[in-house]
């Protein structure tokens, strides 16, 4: 099931004996987004039949995201934007997030201020400081030029959740993923990329990247992530096998690339 959390709900629910017609469902999402729900619940019980629709024209790219997913869907999205790994390129000074720039934009002022004192002082004394000062200020320009990349984003869904009624196995999520804009970071390829459209489709049986996600790396070179992740349940276990490729071309060498 699609299971995100709802605040301030309104809705329109038209009881018929066991059945519910969903006419609309709205509520506001994590951040204040509006997501709505319409459609039918017949039989209603454990074994309910389900026809669903969720749409959402913006959603934060986030854990609560991915939780709302069915389990082997939620990681894989997750594995598109890749905490540990984020987390371990910024510990080595490749990556910064949003309060590093920020932070670095205001010593850098202060040391800025620092050296103009300093310069103008003529004393050969300072020569070290001023030394060490310069170093520093060329560390914090290099984190401001490279600008702050965090994984994550804003995507628009449209869902369908559906389930035959007298069923126990839960309700099917297909449905389309638009990207809007996001900073995407994957498991299998660790390599800093920004996107501003794409789709992801959920289909029973597969999950397809359609024409693939265009985007950019910090050097502006032009790339494209597509493939699909075949859904196996042949064996009783849903098993999923990716099969996406990572196309890349004229792109800068740079301490990231390696």
């Amino acid at each position: 099931d699609f299971k995100d959390p709802l605040r301030k709900i309104q809705s329109v629910i038209r009881f018929s004996g066991q059945d519910a017609h969903i006419e609309d469902v709205h509520g506001f999402g994590p951040d204040g987004q509006n997501v709505v729900l319409t459609g039918d619940v017949t039989k209603m019980g454990p074994t309910a039949g389900v026809n669903l629709t969720v749409t959402a024209e913006s959603l934060p790219i986030d854990p609560t995201l991915f939780r709302s997913f069915p389990k082997q869907e939620g990681e894989l999205l997750a594995s598109l934007f890749w905490t540990e790994g984020f987390e371990s390129l910024q510990a080595a000074g490749a990556l910064f997030d949003q309060a590093q720039v920020t932070d670095a934009a205001a010593e850098l002022i202060v040391i800025e201020n620092r050296l103009a004192v300093l310069t103008t002082a003529n004393d050969q004394g300072t020569s070290l400081e001023i030394s060490q000062l310069a170093i520093r200020a060329g560390q914090l320009r290099r984190i401001i030029d490279h600008g702050s990349f965090t994984p994550g984003g804003r995507l628009a869904l449209t869902l369908k959740i559906t389930r035959q009624e007298n069923s126990t196995v839960d309700a099917a999520v297909t449905g389309s993923i638009r990207i809007l804009n996001a900073n995407i970071l994957t498991s299998i390829f660790p390599y800093p990329v920004r996107a501003k459209s794409g789709e992801i489709v959920l289909h029973e049986d597969r999950i397809d990247f359609g024409d693939g996600i265009p985007f950019e790396t910090f050097d502006s070179a032009k790339g494209m992530l597509k493939g699909r992740v075949e859904i196996d349940n042949s064996k009783g276990l849903r098993t999923l096998n990716p099969k996406l490729e990572f196309v890349l071309k004229d792109d800068a060498l740079s301490q990231l690339f390696f």
